[in-house]
């Protein structure tokens, strides 16, 4: 690691410095400001002492500095670990062997030595087995948990590092026939990455009884559906989850894309100073006016303040002062949902500061 050190100097300034021995090696010594940097490249766990002399015309100072180098921790982590949680993959017993990579962050460092390559084992080898060196997992007979662990072995400049992986097998056919697979909402033209709630082994094959609609994606692995609808509707039909275990599992779908959740933006909120502004368009700017088709309307909450002239326009009167809320609403589309927004119009005295009638200030 980059490291930069200076002494804390409480007399006149410094104008030239001594080591007592050579630096450690990487670092190096500024002999006119007594400044240590650089990266060490060796390991120095018991500390090394030296002798630092500061000089000026007044005389010398002397002080004695203790440079420790640790080992650098490296942590690593299986893909999409979250710190502080267990990662899980649930198996079937005897299943398809995987591959467990491990992603070390420091594989380009450029010390040498500066890593080492994982080192794989298990807890239980009747749930499941690691290969030590490749870390491919094979799945034994055995219900249960089985943490496969990683070990980094310490290297010369390293820590050693770990990190643990829990396999589960469950023996025993999928359980797809909760309530909560009963209805898939998408909604048009938004992602969707659905899979079935399941409550027993896991799932390794599915079948659909007819092509899924509207432009979305079946995974004939996971029972998962994805991708965006491309149009509105509704289907029905029915998902058969397997593993090899007696009986499959049966579930009825009913899958409704509905319209979309559409947003607009009416802009910011309005300041006006003078009550003899003439009537304002406050409208729905370009790229503000959503993805729906609908026509838009608008409407003010206090028309002593901004009376509506035209809803369609979106043109008001200023008629008072005070405050009122202006409304733009866009109607629903084939596809997409109502949408609302609203921003605030102010309107204060003339910028004489006194009261104002009929354009008289008194």
């Amino acid at each position: 690691t980059v490291n930069s050190w200076k002494p804390q100097n409480d007399g006149g300034n410094i104008t030239s410095c001594d080591i007592n021995e050579s630096i450690l090696a990487g670092l190096t010594f500024d002999y006119i400001t007594c400044e240590i940097k650089g990266r060490p490249t060796v390991v120095e766990g018991a500390g090394k002492k030296y002798k630092i002399t500061a000089t000026n015309i007044l005389g010398d100072s002397e002080f004695i500095l203790t440079i420790l180098v640790d080992k650098r921790d490296r942590p690593i982590a299986f893909p999409g670990q979250v710190e502080g949680q267990d990662t899980i993959v649930v198996k079937s017993p005897n299943s398809i062997p995987f591959d467990l990579q491990v992603d070390d962050p420091m594989k380009t460092a450029d010390l040498v030595n500066a890593y080492g390559n994982c080192v794989f084992a298990e807890t239980d080898t009747n749930v499941a087995s690691v290969v030590p060196n490749s870390g491919v997992v094979s799945m034994g007979l055995g219900s249960g948990e089985s943490v496969i662990s990683c070990i980094i072995p310490a290297t010369t400049y390293y820590k050693s590092a770990y990190a643990e992986y829990i396999v589960r097998s469950v023996s025993g056919p999928p359980d797809i026939s909760h309530n909560d697979n009963a209805n898939i909402l998408p909604e048009f033209d938004t992602d969707i990455n659905w899979v079935p709630r399941n409550e027993n082994g896991p799932i390794t094959s599915c079948i659909i009884s007819e092509p899924v609609n509207f432009g979305l994606e079946f995974n004939t692995t996971t029972c998962a559906i994805t991708g965006k609808a491309n149009s509105m509707g509704t289907q029905g039909f029915q998902l058969t989850a397997s593993n090899g275990f007696a009986p499959d599992s049966v579930k009825q779908i009913t899958l409704t894309v509905q319209r979309a959740t559409d947003t607009i933006d009416y802009g910011a909120d309005v300041n006006i100073t003078d009550l003899n502004t003439a009537n304002i368009f406050k409208i729905i700017e370009i790229g503000g006016e959503g993805k729906g088709t609908g026509n838009i309307t608008y409407s003010s909450s206090n028309e002593a303040v901004a009376k509506l002239v035209n809803a369609t326009s979106g043109e008001f009167n200023i008629t008072g002062v005070g405050s009122a809320t202006l409304t733009a609403t866009k109607a629903q589309s084939a596809h997409y949902k109502q949408a609302t927004d609203t921003v605030t119009i102010t309107v204060t005295n003339s910028p004489c500061g006194l009261d104002c009638i009929d354009n008289f200030c008194f």
